[in-house]
């Protein structure tokens, strides 16, 4: 995967294709991730999409992700066709790792009505680490709409892992009011 060209990336994508050591396939994804072809794109995309087990998908979406913005729409329509919960959290661990507002918004959208439970759940603690005015302000509104004890509970929870003062005021609100 070290050697630069097109003839590098036509053995790295025979070898996927070909071998089915888990070790292997994760290198090659890893390899892929770092070129810039279109192509090795579009396989992360494709293994991203269909490929034989959890793992190997939730490592091309770690891999997709790692590449910004070019490739964030499609990790956003992937969200809504999946239905396997690790991967679903995977997409979710891209979309509060990178930058992209619309990630940011598809967040916001698990977090207030996500397909279950523990999605919402996951989606809060992410966007916790997030730690800026703005999400902050958000986890506030939805705080004050929210009715679930858990998801409360894990809204206190992302408040305290800020450092953002307003994320200390809602505490301290809520210590004298709930």
């Amino acid at each position: 995967g070290e050697r630069d060209g097109t003839a590098s990336l036509e053995e790295l994508l025979r070898i996927f294709d070909a071998d089915r050591t888990p070790e292997i396939r994760t290198q090659i994804l890893r390899s892929l991730a770092e070129r810039s072809d279109p192509r090795a794109q579009a396989k992360l995309l494709e293994v991203a999409r269909k490929g034989e087990t959890p793992e190997l998908r939730i490592e091309a979406i770690r891999r997709l992700g790692e590449r910004g913005r070019i490739s964030i729409e499609d990790l956003l329509t992937l969200y809504s066709s999946e239905t396997n919960v690790s991967i679903k959290q995977g997409l979710i661990r891209v979309y509060a790792e990178t930058d992209d507002p619309r990630a940011r918004v598809k967040l916001f959208e698990i977090a207030k009505s996500g397909d279950s439970p523990d999605l919402r759940l996951y989606a809060i603690r992410r966007l916790g680490e997030k730690n800026d005015d703005q999400t902050v302000e958000q986890l506030t509104a939805m705080y004050d709409a929210e009715t679930n004890f858990q998801v409360k509970g894990m809204l206190i929870r992302a408040f305290g892992d800020s450092n953002q003062k307003a994320a200390v005021r809602k505490l301290m609100s809520i210590a004298r009011n709930d």
